[in-house]
């Protein structure tokens, strides 16, 4: 009944995308998978960033999926759909939509709307760029999210109407409708950063430095904690047809967060107060996650058993971590990448107070080292059927993590 249901929904979703355009604009994907693991979870990078494809908890799993987009050009605006449905097949049995969307542009201004439920969420994203051809191009930006609105049991509605959202949108505070801490700080829980970058053309080359500048409180627009963030360094060749085509190396610290005490305690150094408690917020307790997957870094990451202990949702967010990375194309119709993360994990200020306080043993002393690793492979298979064979090795060594090995294999089709 569930797979009869999916191709259901396949078949609507495609019929609704055909209507809106000629058939000759319209790209369609179509792919099936099956995972495994030597554990009782997917290896870190095996799981991470996949869309929510696959249930990291339930490693032994088959997946169908459908996608497609098309494009829609009306004088000088242009508009997209587009839509992903899935089917799983394992112990945790689904079929979802994946994605579902809609944006329309004019010139160089673009608007793009997806649904979500409650509560409410604002996003948007401001750059500057300078340099036009120049070898050396500089940009700076500012990516925002926010969720707002909502109930939250024992308290009832938040705000949420369109005046709120101008609040939201400029990081205002809240009214007198809203919770004493909202109205002192900004209505809603906010995340985003800073982003600065310089671009260098290398003979055709580009190497492009990069800093992220954390925001979780409007005192971050001011640069506090100017050291947590995202520091990295990428390389890209001008022709993508070589057997290692870009490089890059990323540093992602964030255990200052301000400082490790509350700001209102009095018991504390001046100075030292903070505690921003990433990805987390005392009203929307599940933080900046979905369905257990962290919305944003996936190094910064949720309680594995899926639980809220002491309103938070998110276990581990004061972090150092190296990423290295390599892709490349060493063969015709064969492409690669490989990912090396090294990490010390030091949880929350927050659990880590309160296991002191309670005399508990806390997990995250003294930084548990963790190391994931993946190796990915993609072989466009010979002949005029237009399929593309998937393989993925994922493996994960040290302290937070058991010891485990993981594999993915697939197979893609696109019509052309």
């Amino acid at each position: 009944m569930l797979l009869r249901s999916a191709l259901f929904t396949c078949i609507l979703v495609l019929c609704f995308l055909l209507t809106c355009t000629s058939a000759r604009q319209f790209h369609l994907e179509a792919a099936m998978y099956t995972t495994g693991s030597t554990s009782d979870r997917l290896p870190f990078w095996t799981g991470a960033h996949r869309d929510g494809l696959f249930n990291e908890r339930h490693p032994w799993s088959g997946f169908i999926s459908l996608y497609g987009t098309t494009p829609l050009t009306l004088g000088s605006f242009d508009f997209e759909a587009g839509a992903q449905v899935f089917l799983r097949q394992g112990k945790d049995t689904k079929a979802s939509f994946n994605q579902f969307y809609v944006s329309a542009g004019y010139g160089s201004l673009l608007i793009y709307a997806g649904f979500t439920s409650n509560p409410q969420l604002h996003e948007k994203s401001m750059f500057i760029r300078l340099g036009g051809d120049l070898p050396v191009r500089a940009y700076g930006g500012l990516i925002h999210y926010v969720l707002f609105g909502g109930t939250t049991p024992g308290l009832g509605r938040n705000p949420g109407g369109f005046p709120d959202f101008w609040k939201v949108f400029f990081f205002g505070a809240g009214g007198d409708d809203s919770v004493i801490y909202e109205q002192e700080f900004a209505l809603g829980d906010h995340v985003g950063a800073w982003d600065f970058g310089l671009d260098f053309d290398i003979s055709g080359n580009r190497l492009w430095l990069y800093k992220q500048f954390v925001i979780e409180t409007k005192k971050n627009l001011l640069f506090n904690a100017a050291q947590d963030g995202l520091y990295g360094l990428a390389y890209f060749r001008e022709n993508p047809d070589h057997w290692w085509s870009s490089l890059l190396w990323e540093f992602v610290y964030t255990k200052n967060q301000n400082g490790p005490w509350w700001a209102e305690d009095p018991d504390r150094p001046p100075g030292k107060s903070g505690q921003m408690n990433y990805y987390n917020h005392y009203l929307y307790r599940t933080g900046w996650t979905y369905h257990g997957r962290t919305i944003g870094s996936p190094l910064l990451y949720p309680r594995l058993e899926g639980g809220i202990k002491d309103q938070n949702r998110i276990a581990n967010n004061r972090i150092l971590a190296h990423h290295l990375g390599i892709e490349g194309r060493p063969h015709p119709g064969l492409y690669y990448k490989a990912m090396f993360t090294y990490s010390r994990n030091y949880g929350t200020y927050r659990e880590r107070d309160l296991a002191e306080e309670r005399g508990e043993e806390y997990f995250f002393t003294g930084g548990p080292e963790q190391v994931s690793v993946l190796f990915e492979a993609e072989y466009r298979l010979p002949g005029r059927h237009n399929l593309v064979l998937l393989t993925s090795l994922g493996l994960d060594l040290g302290s937070v993590f058991p010891d485990r090995g993981g594999m993915l294999v697939g197979l893609r089709w696109v019509p052309r």
